[in-house]
Formats: structure tokens, C-alpha cells, sequence
């Protein structure tokens, strides 16, 4: 693609542009917005499900296992002792932490609530569910006066349970109709509080955790005494305590050394005190890389396992429970209405969202494997926004039209193909929403204006020039047609035609000078050309006294059969009060004929002559409904696709007609007038005449004999009534058609 100077001149500034909006775009709050609600769950949509770590697993608590234990009273009543018994087994088959998303508020059976703790106490790998509410506090404001702000407080669980297990923390999560894209690993606004997946991760990688305490506490030895580090790093206590004052030392003192040490002597514990370093360091919440649809993590009814306990043989469930971490909560696969239940990127159209033990186990198996969502960092993504502006700024306005968009095309493909690989393998996370959505629309649209505006002036010569022999239309075009493009130049369209001929126009022709008709035209088709015009129809085609225009379809297609019914009977009063006069007395009556449907308007011709025409059975339709005009007796008649739910104008049924050369009858409708203009005789005329029709329809001759000759003797001559009067009188003498279908078949001459 060849680029001239004002080419590129004017692409760059479009694409500075572009590109400047969208980097203030970036920076606003609704399309921060907009990039979660819409390019992320695109990015999960583009990626599909994938495995989650085997070393995570749930066991749900459910209705189902409910029923199969016996237990009436609901899954959140279930006795302790239970749970009791689900511990021991786990810990005996090897599971490494176990989490329960359970909130053990208060006491309740002091037998099962002892025998739970005291299996808790033993077992030392158990994280327990701890609530954090949110209580008004009034602190004093720089006015002397007192103001209220909320506060996080964090409600454990009863002192018996939270004293024998390993630790508690809360999990806090948005509900919905909020999406949930992010987790809090600390929750900052409460004094660093870790959330269970990190407590459970701490446990998990308790070897790798100790010695790096360990490590540290020497480290602080060895620093500055006054510096008071060494009663920063507690060796024992509440695990919940010591990952929080852990993290805020090391935040406070980033000199401290956290790289692998030589008790880091196997790969896995290298790993895991690399991972707790990132940790650390990192921020207070991530987004959550999310695995797939509920049930993604490996999930075990709460009665199966029980099963499995009772026979001391775990692979009787096919599941080895060696080194696993294991989280225990409410999770229903088929349950809507599940309380503890959130909407995520992946939760189904059927209601089924992802329960709140899913996302914990979720959290924590991201930070098992190191992995979370990242978003590209704030610079790198001003400069993609920045530079993919001036890029699609410039190749758009040197592209045409088609190619602009075939460009767009591949430019949108090629930029969610490279952000869905980089999704998928590092989980980097580029923009989508202001690159497609925003800046990709606005850098197409502006270039096609700034080409159609730049080729503007060309068109209205051309116009000036070809415009009296061609429609605007066709001249609009010109400057989009190569040189060879002739013969394939044309596009089809949908719509209503419109066709007139001038009754004895051959023989009033015979004997005039061709100065003199040729000027007699001229005044004809003024009359004609100004109600089509003046209604938007667009006149395709004039041939001796005949015309042929055109209403394409818009967004409403009654209206535009609205439009050339309105223009027909307009150019019969204007040929009315012409004729009429001493000024046009040669102007001829015209009969007109409408029809609805698909068409080309476009060259035909081959070699070096070419003429614009409309081409489709819809031309040769039409022009049949205007030639029964004259064995009707009528003006206008218009096919049902065009008379059809029409208000306003008064419409008469003339019947059904399968037309010369066609197979398919038409119903045909003969337009009288305006409704205001019309009167009651006419329509108690068209009463009689409509049973009349239906009793020739049927076949019953004599009948519909004497609704017509009722409307004669009444109303005088009406043609439709006379054609079917004279089709009556020859039916009962010769006898109807065979296969008699109420379709009158004609020859138009």
C-alpha cells in the first residue's frame, strides 16, 4: 500500500488522535470499568476452562449428602462430631491443611463441640472460617466534632473451636449482582489481616515458612538493635498474627534478604519460599485466575468420603488424599437459589454461579501455583493504547473504504489472538474494551468521514456533469467504479416500483411534428417526474410515454408504500387538472401500476455501451399490473405487497390474477383516492362490489351477476364491476375454467 505525503499526513494526525483518546479514555473510571466487565470476561471466554492444581480438592457439604447421612436438619446444623470424624480420616489418609468454610459462631451440643475440638486440637492443620462485619465508629473530625466511619470487625468463632484450631481468618467477597473478578489476600483496612487462602497456603508450606521466620529473626539479630525487628517476628503463636506481622515487617524493612537459603534443599521447598516471598511483597489482593464452571476443582460429596472413612481404604472413592488441601464447605452443582453463591466470569445462563468454598479454594490454589491475573502495567498500557491509535489512524485513511474495514477485521483478530495466547500462557492481561471497543470504531469512522469529505468536491462535479442524464444516484457512484468495473456495477435492492403509460399515445404520436412531441414529453413527464421526487422515489428509466420509478425500503417498509401510492395518485390529479385545461390540451390520461419486491439497479450493456437500468421479474410485474389497468377500467392498481395495511387511502380488492408469462396469481388492489377525499357512494359501491367478488370467487355466477349489475344500474359504469360482469355472463354460458380457483389467468396486450 503506497502512502502519498498528504496521505500520511493526514493519517498522523488522525492517529495522534486516536491514539490521545484513548489514553484519556484510560484514565477515566468508566472504562476502567468497562475493561473488567467486558475485555476480561472476554479474555476468560476467549481461554475456556482449564485444570486446576490436583493437590486442591473440595468436599461439599450438600442436600444430596444430607439425605444420604440421615441428617433432617439442613447442612449448616450438621453435629460437630461429625466433622470430628472427617478430620480424623483426612489427616489419617495424608491430607496436609484442611479449611473449613463453616462459620462455628456459638456452642451447641457440648459433647459433639468438645469431641470437635479436641480432634482439631490434635489434627493442628485445620483453618476455620472467621466473619469480618463492619460496625459504625465515631472518631473526632477536624472540626472539633465527632464523625462516623465504618470499621471492619472480625467475629471468630467460638472460643472453644477457634482456640484448638490452627487458625481463623475471613474470606470477604462482593455479592451479587456484582462480578467477581478480585480476592483479598490481606485485608489492609483491618490491620493487615490475612484472608484462609493464605493462612491455608502458610500451613501448606509450613517447612519452607518456618525457615524463613527462622532466617529472618537471625537477619534482624544482626541489624541495628534500636531498630526493634527482632520483636517483630514472633516463633510461636496464632498462625493468623504471625503471617500479619511477618508481612508488615518485611513491607517495612525491604532490606531484609527472602531469596531461597540452603535449607531450601529440594525444588518443591525452593518453590514454596519463593512463592511466600512474592507473597510478602506483593499487593494486598489479586485478580483470580478462575478454572472453569462450578465443580471445576475436583469436588467430593460429604457422604462419599465418610463412606470412604468408614472402611480405612480412601482409594474405595478412587482419590489419593496424600498432601492435599483440602477445603470443606456449602456447594450445591444444582441448586440456583444457593446462598453463599457468586457471579463470576463463568457462572452458567442457568443460574448457576460458583459457591463462595469454590472461590477460597480457588484463591488459594492461584497462589499454590504462583499464578494470578496480572494486568499489563499501567505505562506499558498507555503506550499500547497510545501507539495502536496512531497505527489504526494511518492504515485507515490510507485504505479505502472495504479495505478500511477488511483491515479493522484483521487488525480486531489478530490483536485478541495475540492478547487471548498471552491470557492463556502468563496470564497477562491487556486491554480490550478501549483498543476494540473505543478507539477501533472511532479511528474507522473518523477516516471514512475524512475520505468521504476529501472526495466530496469531486463527486459535485461530477454530478454537475453527468447529472442530467443519469439519477444522483448513479452519479454518486461513478467515482467507486474502475476502469472495467462497468458491466459489474449494480447492487440489489428492496422496495416498490412504479410504472406509467399514456392511454392512445402510438396513435396521438402518428401525426404529431417531433419538435412539437418532443416538447409535449417534456411537459408530460414534468408532471410526472415532481410528485416521485417530492417523495423521495428516484426515477430509473423514461421510454416513449412510459416511466418507471423506484422508493427503496427504509427501516419502516410501509412507508415507503406509502410514498409512491401518494405520488401515483398526485401525478393522476396533476394529469387531471393539465388535460383539463385550455393551456395542456394534448396532455394524455396515464394508467399506472405498482408493485413490491427485490430488484438490481444496475449497467447493462457489454463492450463500450452500457445503459443504467433495474433488472428483476419485480420491472416485468409491474409493468403487467399497470397494462390491466385497461381491462380493468381503472387508473391505479397495486399488488397486496404494496396495498396492504395502508391508512389514509382508500383501497378497492379487484381480485386475484395470474398475470401473461407468470405462474403465481397476485391479488390486485385498484387505489381510488386520499381517504378525505372519499365519498360515501363509493363506498357502498365497493360493499356490493367486494360480495360480488367473493361470490365469483366461489363460483356461484348468478349471484355475483347481480351484485355487479346492481352496482351498474346503481352507480353507472364501473370498470372493474363491468369486467366482471361481462366474466359471469360468459362462465354461465360456456361454463368456468376447469380447476376453478377464483384466479382469473390474462394475457395483458
Amino acid at each position: 500500500m503506497k502512502f502519498s505525503s498528504i496521505q500520511l499526513r493526514r493519517g498522523l494526525q488522525l492517529g495522534l488522535v486516536t491514539g490521545l483518546t484513548g489514553l484519556v479514555l484510560s484514565l477515566t473510571p468508566a472504562v476502567a470499568d468497562l475493561e473488567k466487565d467486558f475485555g476480561l470476561a472476554w479474555m476468560f471466554a476467549l481461554r475456556g476452562p482449564r485444570s486446576a492444581p490436583a493437590q486442591v480438592v473440595i468436599i461439599s457439604i450438600d442436600n444430596e449428602s444430607s439425605r444420604e447421612l440421615g441428617l433432617e436438619e439442613g447442612p449448616g446444623l450438621w453435629p460437630r462430631s461429625l466433622h470430628a470424624q472427617l478430620v480424623n480420616k483426612l489427616n489419617q489418609f495424608g491430607a496436609r491443611v484442611l479449611v473449613f468454610d463453616v462459620f462455628f459462631r456459638s456452642g451447641r451440643d457440648p459433647r459433639s463441640d468438645r469431641e470437635f475440638a479436641a480432634e482439631l486440637s490434635q489434627a493442628g492443620n485445620v483453618v476455620l472460617f472467621a466473619h469480618l462485619n463492619q460496625r459504625p465508629v465515631q472518631i473526632p473530625d477536624t472540626g472539633g466534632g465527632l464523625q462516623t466511619i465504618l470499621m471492619d470487625q472480625l467475629l471468630p468463632p467460638f472460643e472453644l473451636i477457634a482456640n484448638s484450631a490452627l487458625g481463623y481468618a475471613p474470606f470477604p467477597l462482593p455479592k451479587v449482582p456484582e462480578r467477581v473478578n478480585q480476592a483479598w489476600l490481606f485485608k489492609s483496612g483491618s490491620g493487615d489481616i490475612p484472608t484462609i487462602p493464605v493462612l491455608a497456603l502458610h500451613h501448606y508450606a509450613a517447612a519452607a515458612f518456618n525457615a524463613l521466620r527462622h532466617e529472618l529473626r537471625q537477619q534482624a539479630a544482626q541489624i541495628d538493635s534500636g531498630s526493634g525487628i527482632a520483636l517483630e517476628i514472633p516463633e510461636t503463636g496464632n498462625l493468623a498474627d504471625t503471617v500479619r506481622r511477618v508481612r508488615q515487617t518485611i513491607q517495612a524493612h525491604p532490606e531484609l534478604l527472602l531469596d531461597p537459603g540452603p535449607n531450601d534443599s529440594t525444588e518443591e521447598s525452593h518453590r514454596l519460599r519463593s512463592l511466600l516471598s512474592a507473597l510478602y511483597r506483593g499487593p494486598d489482593y489479586h485478580y483470580i485466575d478462575f478454572y472453569g464452571p462450578p465443580q471445576t476443582i475436583k469436588t467430593i460429596p460429604y457422604f462419599q468420603v465418610m463412606r470412604a472413612a468408614g472402611t480405612d481404604h480412601p482409594e474405595s472413592i478412587g482419590f489419593d488424599w496424600t498432601d492435599k488441601a483440602v477445603f470443606i464447605g456449602n456447594s450445591e452443582r444444582y441448586q440456583p437459589d444457593l446462598k453463599d453463591d457468586f457471579h463470576t466470569v463463568f457462572s452458567e445462563d442457568t443460574g448457576i454461579d460458583l459457591s463462595g468454598v469454590e472461590i477460597m479454594a480457588t484463591v488459594f490454589a492461584n497462589l499454590l501455583e504462583e499464578r494470578s491475573i496480572e494486568p499489563i502495567a499501567r505505562g506499558y498500557h498507555l503506550g499500547l493504547v497510545g501507539l495502536w491509535g496512531l497505527a489504526i489512524g494511518v492504515l485507515f485513511y490510507a485504505a479505502p473504504g472495504l479495505a478500511a474495514l477488511a483491515s479493522a477485521t484483521l487488525l480486531a483478530v489478530s490483536y485478541l489472538t495475540i492478547s487471548a495466547a498471552w491470557f492463556e500462557d502468563r496470564g497477562i492481561w491487556m486491554p480490550l474494551a478501549t483498543p476494540l471497543l473505543l478507539q477501533l470504531p472511532l479511528a474507522l469512522f473518523a477516516a471514512l468521514l475524512f475520505r468521504y469529505r476529501s472526495t466530496r468536491r469531486e463527486r459535485e462535479r461530477m454530478q454537475q456533469t453527468a447529472g442530467y442524464f443519469l439519477p444522483r444516484e448513479v452519479v454518486d457512484l461513478l467515482p467507486e467504479w474502475k476502469q472495467g468495473d462497468l458491466e459489474s456495477a449494480g447492487r440489489m435492492v428492496e422496495g416498490v416500483c412504479l410504472a406509467s403509460d399514456a392511454e392512445r399515445y402510438t396513435a396521438f404520436a402518428e401525426n404529431k411534428d417531433p419538435r412539437e412531441l418532443k416538447d409535449l414529453l417534456n411537459r408530460y413527464y414534468d408532471l410526472l417526474f415532481q410528485p416521485v421526487r417530492a417523495r423521495g422515489g428516484l426515477i430509473l428509466d423514461v421510454a416513449g410515454d412510459a416511466m418507471f420509478a423506484f422508493w427503496e425500503n427504509d427501516p419502516c417498509p410501509i412507508r415507503s408504500r406509502l410514498q409512491a401510492c401518494e405520488a401515483a395518485m398526485e401525478i393522476q390529479t396533476r394529469i387531471r387538472a393539465a388535460g383539463g385545461s385550455n393551456r395542456e390540451p394534448n396532455i394524455l390520461p396515464t394508467r399506472i401500476g405498482l408493485h413490491a419486491g427485490k430488484m438490481i439497479i444496475g449497467n447493462v450493456g457489454a463492450g463500450d455501451h452500457f445503459e443504467f437500468r433495474a433488472v428483476g421479474d419485480m420491472i416485468n410485474a409491474t409493468s403487467r399490473i399497470e397494462g390491466l389497468n385497461k381491462r380493468l377500467g381503472t387508473r391505479i392498481l397495486a399488488s397486496a405487497q404494496v396495498a396492504a395495511e395502508l391508512e389514509g387511502v382508500v383501497v378497492r380488492r379487484a381480485g386475484k390474477f395470474r398475470l401473461k408469462g407468470k405462474d403465481n396469481p397476485l391479488e390486485i388492489f385498484e387505489l381510488v383516492c386520499r381517504a378525505e377525499d372519499c365519498d360515501r357512494g363509493f363506498l357502498d359501491l365497493r360493499e356490493i362490489f367486494l360480495d360480488g367478488l367473493d361470490e365469483y370467487e366461489a363460483g356461484r355466477w348468478r349471484e355475483a351477476r347481480s351484485a355487479f349489475q346492481t352496482i351498474i344500474n346503481r352507480y353507472g359504469g364501473d370498470g372493474p364491476s363491468l369486467f366482471y360482469l361481462q366474466l359471469c355472463s360468459d362462465y354461465s354460458k360456456h361454463g368456468s375454467p376447469e380447476s376453478w380457483d377464483g384466479v382469473y389467468t390474462l394475457e395483458v396486450k
